[in-house]
């Protein structure tokens, strides 16, 4: 086994070096590996108003990781207890949608047809709209034909959530998030000294305490797409959970035929990689793994033959959306820990 302490040396060097260049003002990660947690925290959580130094339990806006973390695994819980079915139409529970055919399988994997976005979400400043936007929505492509990342779709799924439970953000809470003593993680999250700002954008000014994304925004802060805070140390037992087989602290949070789901290539994308149920299957340094991304700046794999995980929360959007650099650096912090572990299997 190659000496790991020089792995991790290098990842601090690489995220010391991301926020020197501007990728994001602070960041935490955790890997894990060897069934070992492994934590670093650098930069500052904010710029503006004032400069704040970051902590390990700073509280990030995890934007479309909350469609993983939050939503997949809700619908998958429900498909578990029988309160839903994979194959279900959304029109079962949402009457008012026009196509009839699209089924709960097509919307989690990116392939039911609805359009990636809604129009002119930015500069909403009531619900009515969306809701009007949304209520009339038709597909755009033949479903099942393609992959078009739809938060359109992750929405529909968060009212049907939300009928079924009568409470979306409660039944997480309850079922998912304490089992898992995810404390810090909820939607909502009020706890402003420790949230991360995100953007200085239009009509809202500074981004603090409320959801970066504009429809989880004028949903109230609980979507199906977005709207989750947590902390990197929070995210660390979600992942264990999935790679001690759905199990945390002896609970079951996840069935296997649920596991198998989020690890199943269901659907190929234009970029070769796979839609499963709410994850992305692709190849990182040639080894499988399941992989999702935040707009804020933040992203979470798994890679469940190696036993690796590895999440990265940032703000990235702060103090603008505009900053893009986290793309590319991302790639860079995954061939330190590839590079690593590959090297193990040729030594």
């Amino acid at each position: 086994m190659r000496d790991r302490e020089i792995m991790i040396n290098q990842l601090n060097e690489c995220m010391e070096a991301g926020v020197n260049s501007g990728v994001f003002p602070g960041a935490n990660y955790c890997l894990i590996i060897d069934e070992q947690k492994y934590y670093g925290c650098f930069g500052n959580k904010s710029l503006k108003p004032i400069i704040k130094t970051n902590h390990i339990d700073t509280i990030y806006d995890i934007a479309s990781l909350s469609k993983v973390v939050s939503t997949t695994t809700t619908v998958l819980k429900l498909i578990e207890s029988g309160q839903l079915n994979i194959d279900d139409t959304l029109c079962k529970y949402l009457p008012y949608l026009k196509d009839k055919k699209v089924t709960i399988k097509d919307v989690l994997t990116h392939s039911s047809g609805y359009p990636a976005l809604t129009p002119n979400t930015e500069d909403m400043k009531s619900l009515k709209p969306l809701l009007k936007d949304l209520y009339n929505c038709r597909l755009t492509y033949e479903t099942g034909s393609k992959v078009v990342y739809s938060d359109v779709g992750f929405m529909y799924l968060g009212f049907i959530i939300d009928e079924i439970t009568g409470s979306f953000s409660g039944y997480v809470k309850k079922n998912v998030f304490n089992p898992l003593n995810m404390l810090d993680t909820c939607y909502n999250n009020k706890n402003l000294d420790r949230i991360a700002p995100t953007e200085i954008f239009g009509f809202r000014g500074l981004i603090h305490g409320e959801v970066h994304d504009e429809k989880g925004y004028l949903l109230g802060g609980v979507a199906g797409h977005a709207g989750i805070y947590s902390t990197v140390k929070d995210l660390s037992n979600f992942a264990e959970m999935l790679m001690n087989k759905g199990v945390y602290n002896k609970t079951e949070i996840l069935s296997e035929k649920s596991l198998k789901y989020i690890q199943q290539k269901i659907i190929l994308c234009e970029d070769e990689s796979y839609r499963s149920m709410g994850w992305i299957v692709k190849k990182v340094c040639g080894q499988e793994v399941i992989y999702h991304t935040g707009y804020t700046g933040t992203n979470f794999m798994v890679d469940f033959e190696n036993r690796i995980s590895f999440i990265l929360l940032s703000n990235r959007v702060h103090p603008t959306r505009k900053n893009t650099k986290i793309i590319s650096f991302r790639k860079e912090l995954e061939n330190i820990i590839y590079n690593n572990v590959l090297g193990d299997q040729n030594d």
